[in-house]
């Protein structure tokens, strides 16, 4: 593994906010008004157009997890997202210790949250495999190189867990061969 800096989780940032960005209308349709989850996604958008990772960052990423508070699990599973995205920003990079899988795991939960949030508002595991495709098919050689060099999560025990294994496994190809 190499060493990696906060600028190499800017990219991924941006890719995490797009994919908590796709079922944001889950949370909102849900609990009109409550911008919590946007704004959360605008967090992570802005660290991965260079702002500096601050307290505010966290404060948003609080915020959409209160969010995901009472609510259906489809818009839950939205707001973890978005709180997901932001919390990028915050992934540790000292991948040596026994809780550094975990880390891997927090890259993805975007990507996760957002098949979970699909999944649960249509009652079809298909359509969290579309967006788990879609979350591949956009990302980029530099989110799969960062997610490349991270260690494998837990083997899946749960149908959240199989969700987080299918992405990284995904991730993992060379591009093309999804």
């Amino acid at each position: 593994m190499i060493a990696m800096t906060v600028d190499d989780l800017r990219p991924v940032a941006l890719w995490a906010a797009d994919c908590a960005e796709r079922v944001l209308p889950l949370y909102e349709d849900c609990v009109a008004g409550d911008h919590r989850p946007r704004d959360a996604i605008g967090g992570a958008r802005l660290f991965g157009h260079g702002q500096r990772r601050d307290k505010a960052m966290r404060a948003l990423a609080f915020a959409a997890l209160a969010a995901a508070g009472d609510v259906d699990e489809p818009a839950k599973s939205a707001a973890r997202a978005a709180q997901m995205a932001v919390a990028v920003a915050y992934t540790h990079l000292d991948l040596t210790g026994t809780a550094a899988a975990r880390q891997t795991m927090h890259l993805l939960a975007p990507a996760v949250y957002a098949a979970q949030a699909c999944e649960l508002a249509t009652g079809d595991p298909a359509a969290a495999a579309i967006e788990i495709d879609w979350a591949v098919q956009h990302s980029t050689s530099i989110v799969r190189a960062f997610v490349s060099q991270m260690p494998n999560p837990s083997p899946p025990r749960t149908r959240l867990g199989k969700l987080y294994g299918a992405v990284d496994s995904a991730l993992r190809l060379p591009e093309g061969r999804q």
